[in-house]
């Protein structure tokens, strides 16, 4: 069972208890309330008093107009919302998720996630090549990962980059995370297939001219034939054929890029690793 984790009272949404903005405290799943104001039969150690209430009673609605409409995907506005979710003010913190992945939180607050109380999970917005946001993807405490119904496929990055000539290539938004962390500019792939088309329209709209592929350590999947392939690797491959760019193919000594940044990777060192591998044109022969 998913633990419920704490949240803190505020103007949009006071204590059910006492109504007031400030001091209390709520459980994520709405069953519970430490009111620091309003006696109940339970001390707890903070000085306030704790308050079961029904399953529903704190839980905050879908987070803007017009989400579900009809519960219909078709009529998903991913971009409102995430704006919805950021305008209500009383997302986590994310200096905790950070630590939880060991990542610097000033580069994962670059990608924009917040928390969606509807889901229990972080909510990182997918982009389409120019910034716009056209899918959510989940991420729940326990690692668990998923999207909101009616996502399309994106692009994980800082919606206020400007013009790079070069860019890092990661797959999903902790990685991505892990490369600005380390100083790159980078863009994350919703899977390591997937996201070719966005990535050769983000290239064109910010000027690159040469990308840095990071591929994943991933273990070797068989085929049928008894033959393997490597996800990581292979999909970068056919990225780089379909990007056409000058590109240099990293893999860090680790299993992922933020592996290797919980491993204590620095910024020299991932300049070095990145500084020694050899630019290369394309035509790069795929496999598989």
């Amino acid at each position: 069972m998913q633990q419920c984790a704490w949240l803190r009272v505020s103007r949009q949404r006071p204590c059910p208890i006492c109504k007031k903005p400030d001091w209390c405290t709520y459980t994520s799943d709405g069953r519970a309330v430490c009111c620091m104001r309003v006696e109940s039969g339970k001390a707890v150690r903070n000085g306030g008093w704790l308050h079961r209430i029904g399953d529903d009673a704190v839980r905050p609605p879908v987070p803007a107009r017009a989400l579900r409409r009809g519960c219909d995907a078709a009529l998903f506005d991913a971009g409102a919302y995430h704006a919805g979710l950021q305008e209500r003010g009383d997302w986590r913190d994310v200096d905790g998720l950070a630590l939880s992945l060991g990542l610097c939180p000033y580069a994962l607050a670059t990608l924009q996630p917040a928390w969606d109380h509807w889901h229990d999970a972080w909510a990182f917005p997918m982009r389409d090549g120019i910034g716009k946001v056209v899918g959510i993807r989940l991420r729940a405490n326990d690692g668990r990962k998923w999207a909101v119904k009616g996502s399309r496929e994106g692009l994980f990055f800082d919606p206020v980059v400007g013009r790079v000539p070069d860019v890092m290539l990661c797959e999903g938004p902790t990685d991505t995370a892990a490369a600005i962390s380390l100083g790159f500019a980078a863009v994350g792939r919703p899977s390591c297939s997937g996201g070719v088309d966005l990535t050769r329209a983000f290239c064109f709209r910010h000027g690159v001219k040469r990308v840095i592929v990071m591929a994943d350590q991933d273990a070797p999947h068989r085929r049928p034939d008894g033959s393997v392939w490597y996800p990581g690797r292979d999909g970068a491959q056919r990225l780089v054929a379909a990007l056409g760019l000058p590109f240099k193919m990293v893999m860090p000594p680790a299993k992922d890029l933020r592996q290797w940044v919980i491993e204590g990777a620095t910024v020299a060192a991932a300049a070095a690793v990145v500084e020694n591998a050899i630019w290369r044109e394309v035509p790069w022969p795929a496999t598989g």
